[in-house]
This record gives structure tokens, C-alpha cells and sequence, in this order.
């Protein structure tokens, strides 16, 4: 109930036009209806939610499925904020060096961290690290030599129960994954306890120099069934199978990024260069295959299907988070020299980390515009996502599960338009230059708020981050 309450649609969220890139714009009058009806929303919420964390707080040391499942899917609820919650300690602070991504970028990280660290996700981990050991171990007979299992009758696990144990187990694993390079925290499920079968296969087959390197997930086992280039149209059939393959291929991704800012916080150096050009590999395998069909989807969106708009932009925004997060990281290796002098000097050279960046908050800008559209003449856009639910018909950003990771890859995107903005305003417009490429970084700048500000139908802190930036935008 706590997750499904941050769709609930009271008047004030109906009235909120999604792809409005203002904000601050004045709303329609509201009678005292509207305010009670916002008010017990707000209230709702938020009593929901702290009945469902005590729940989960009075079964905190009961190792269950269902206690897995659930606390996985209070983990991707946002916490809602107080009715007395104010934004003004958020509100925007001119900077004495007149930079735009200096000046919003700490209240923008102040304002993600509101929801603490991701303490129910962690510990749904760890006790699916230990329902699968003992289900690996009841398998192999094992359990059969303690004395508990000799006080229980055997325990009889068909082939169904078997596969969602397994799936539940990777879902375990992805979250684990996705959520601890993202809020730079220790993985609870290490490389050795999240082997499949390819896996296991190979590290029998041959002798390991490095058993820690090997165990580190590797592209070709995540790519073996990999497309060729492929392009839309397409037939249907075919596109949701490539994008249904895309998906762990993001999660490669986050791994890697996970893999490298453990190396750097143990300075096991040494591993740096090859981390990076491992994850490289996945990056360059993921924009010729899969990057490519997704850019062509975004191209002809109108022409895709409601069920594949609303499943590929939750793989493609991700996926430039995570590309975005890895910028940041070999910056910060190339800056203090920790990788191979030869290496760092090709990345600097060759700008590889700013066409990174560059490439994937552009494309995370693309996606906002098409997702987010401006109204229409009659002053609501039209549902991209006819036949779904009423709370998410309006368009596919609605339906991702986990709205920080779209709202982290829009503000970071944001972030970036606005510093080549105002790089541009101070040394291109000084010379007499063009500005059309300043009116394109501040219209993505734009694209990406309207997108956070869409997402604030169901989250506070995307409609907060949004004001923050637009107000920034208009300085």
C-alpha cells in the first residue's frame, strides 16, 4: 500500500501539467475542498508508509520471502514529506563564481539524500543471500546432517517454486546491484554468491591467475545471446526481445561502476585500468547494439507501441545514469594519475570521459521531450499509454517502480546543460559567436526539468529538485 499510494492522483496532481518546464508558474484558484482533499492525501501517504516501516521493523529478523519481497519493494518507495516540510532551506544561492552547476548541484544532492540510505533494500539482500544457501544446501542434502533439519519434516521444492526462488533471487541481486553503485555503498551480494550456471562452468574449466578478477562479472557471458545492430521498425516480437536482453546489460553496467569505486576507496590501483577497460567494453558493446535501437525508438516515438514506451525508456534512463556516474569516476582517476600513464594520457587527449557525458545528457534529454510532451491546444496532452491505469497513462516515466534513478539521471543531466550554458553566456556571447547552441543547452536544460517536474505527480522530491533547477535556469 505504501508504494501504490505515491500514484494516488488527488486534485492537485491532476492538475499538474505533465512536461510543464515552469514550475513557479501561478496555479488555477482552488477552493477549501482542494486543500482538505490535498491535505488527507499528504496524510495518507505518509501514515501508510510509517505503518509499513514498522512492519517491517517487527519482522526485521525473520528470514521469509515474503519479508524479501516486501522489504525490496518498500525499498523503491519514496519516504512522502511532511505537510510542515519546507523547501526554503533549498531555494537557490547565487554563486560567487557565477557557475550554474556549482551553485545547484549540492542543494540538488542535499535534497536526494532526504530519503536516508537504502537500509530495507540492503538487508532484503542478505537474507536472500542466506534463503539461498540454505535452499542450495537442503538441494544437495546437506541440511541433512543438523539437527534442525532432523526436527522438520523434508522439504519438497517443485520445479515452479524453483524458479521463483530464482527469479526473486536476481531481482535481489539487480536491486543490490543498481542501488550500491548508486549511493556508493558496499554490494551485500558479492561476485561468488551471484554465479549462474555459464558462469560456473567457465571458472571450472581453467585454472584462475587472479580468482578475484575472474569472479567479476564478465561481458561475454552477459552478451553471449547478444543481437547484431539492430534497427526500428522492427516486428514487435523481435524489439521486445531486445529490449528484454538490454536489461542486464544495465545492470553489467552498475556493476562495473560498483567494481571500480571499490577499487578506488581500498586504492587496489592496480585493478583501476583494468576495471575501466572492462567496463569500457561493456559501454562500447551496449551503443552498438542495443544503444543504437534505442536511440531509433526515441527518434520515431510516436510510432512505437504503448507497452514498449513504457518498458525501454526504464532500461535507457538508467543506463545513461549509470554512464554519467562512470564519467565521474575516471575523471577522477585520470586527475590523480591512478591509472596506466599511457591510458590516462589517450583519455585525456581523445576528451573520452566530456563525449560521455556529453552523448548521455543529451540522450537523457531526448528522452525527457518525448516523454514529457508540452500540452496541447487544448491544454493537456494526449495519453501516451492508452488502456493503462489512470495514474500512469499520461506517459511512460510514470511507470518505472524506481523513480530515483530517473530522477538522479534528469538532474544530472540538467546539471550538465545548465554549466555548458552558462560556460557558453560567459566565453562565446563575450566574442560575438552564435548563440544557438546556448538556446539548445538551456531548451534540453528545459526538457530534463519538465521531466522531473512530470515525475513530481508522484514525487516530492522530483517536483522539489525541478524548482531548484528552474530557478537556477531562469537566474
Amino acid at each position: 500500500m505504501a508504494f501504490a499510494t505515491q500514484f494516488s492522483q488527488g486534485s492537485k496532481h491532476r492538475r499538474r501539467r505533465l512536461g510543464s518546464i515552469d514550475p513557479l508558474e501561478p496555479e488555477p484558484p482552488r477552493d477549501i475542498a482542494d486543500e482538505l482533499a490535498d491535505e488527507f492525501e499528504q496524510n495518507l501517504q505518509l501514515s501508510v508508509w510509517e505503518q509499513a516501516k514498522k512492519a517491517l521493523q517487527d519482522v526485521s529478523e525473520v528470514e521469509s520471502y515474503r519479508v524479501v519481497y516486501a522489504e525490496l519493494i518498500f525499498g523503491l518507495t519514496q519516504k512522502p514529506r511532511a505537510n510542515d516540510d519546507s523547501l526554503d532551506d533549498f531555494r537557490p544561492r547565487k554563486s560567487k563564481v557565477g557557475n550554474a552547476k556549482i551553485s545547484a548541484l549540492p542543494r540538488v544532492l542535499e535534497l536526494m539524500s532526504e530519503d536516508g540510505p537504502p537500509t530495507f533494500m540492503e538487508r532484503a539482500a542478505r537474507k536472500m543471500q542466506a534463503l539461498k544457501y540454505n535452499f542450495e544446501a537442503n538441494e544437495s542434502g546437506f541440511l541433512e546432517t543438523s539437527q534442525l533439519y532432523q526436527q522438520h519434516n523434508e522439504i519438497r521444492v517443485d520445479m515452479e517454486e524453483r524458479g521463483t526462488i530464482g527469479l526473486l533471487f536476481w531481482l535481489a541481486v539487480m536491486f543490490d546491484t543498481v542501488s550500491s553503485s548508486m549511493n556508493e555503498r558496499p554490494i551485500a551480494l558479492a561476485d561468488e554468491d551471484c554465479e549462474h550456471d555459464a558462469a560456473q562452468e567457465q571458472l571450472a574449466s581453467k585454472a584462475a591467475e587472479s580468482q578475484q578478477a575472474n569472479m567479476r562479472w564478465d561481458l561475454n557471458l552477459f552478451a553471449q545471446d547478444g543481437p547484431n545492430t539492430l534497427h526500428w521498425p522492427c516486428p514487435q516480437e523481435v524489439a521486445a526481445e531486445v529490449v528484454t536482453r538490454a536489461a542486464p546489460i544495465k545492470v553489467l553496467l552498475f556493476r562495473h561502476v560498483s567494481y571500480l569505486q571499490n577499487a578506488l576507496r581500498k586504492k587496489f590501483y592496480q585493478q583501476v585500468e583494468e576495471i575501466i577497460q572492462s567496463t569500457i567494453s561493456t559501454y562500447r558493446y551496449w551503443n552498438t547494439t542495443y544503444g543504437a535501437f534505442f536511440r531509433d525508438l526515441v527518434r520515431d516515438y510516436d510510432s512505437v507501441p504503448p507497452r514498449m514506451k513504457s518498458w525501454f525508456v526504464c532500461i535507457a534512463i538508467p543506463w545513461h545514469l549509470a554512464s554519467l556516474m562512470l564519467s565521474d569516476l575516471i575523471d577522477f582517476v585520470d586527475r590523480n594519475n591512478l591509472g596506466r600513464k599511457e591510458a590516462t594520457i589517450s583519455r585525456i587527449n581523445s576528451k573520452m570521459t566530456a563525449r560521455i557525458r556529453k552523448s548521455s545528457a543529451i540522450e537523457l534529454a531526448d528522452l525527457a521531450r518525448v516523454t514529457s510532451p508540452p500540452p496541447d491546444m487544448a491544454g493537456s496532452p494526449a495519453d501516451q499509454l492508452p488502456n493503462f491505469h489512470f495514474a500512469v497513462n499520461q506517459g511512460p516515466l510514470l511507470t518505472e517502480p524506481w523513480t530515483i534513478l530517473l530522477i538522479r539521471g534528469f538532474a544530472k543531466a540538467a546539471i550538465f546543460h545548465l554549466g555548458v550554458a552558462e560556460d557558453l553566456r560567459q566565453h562565446e556571447l563575450s566574442l560575438g559567436h552564435d548563440n544557438e547552441d546556448l538556446q539548445q543547452s538551456l531548451k534540453r536544460t528545459e526538457y530534463c526539468i519538465g521531466a522531473l517536474w512530470s515525475l513530481g505527480r508522484k514525487s516530492q522530491m522530483a517536483k522539489d529538485i525541478a524548482e531548484v533547477l528552474n530557478e537556477e535556469l531562469r537566474s
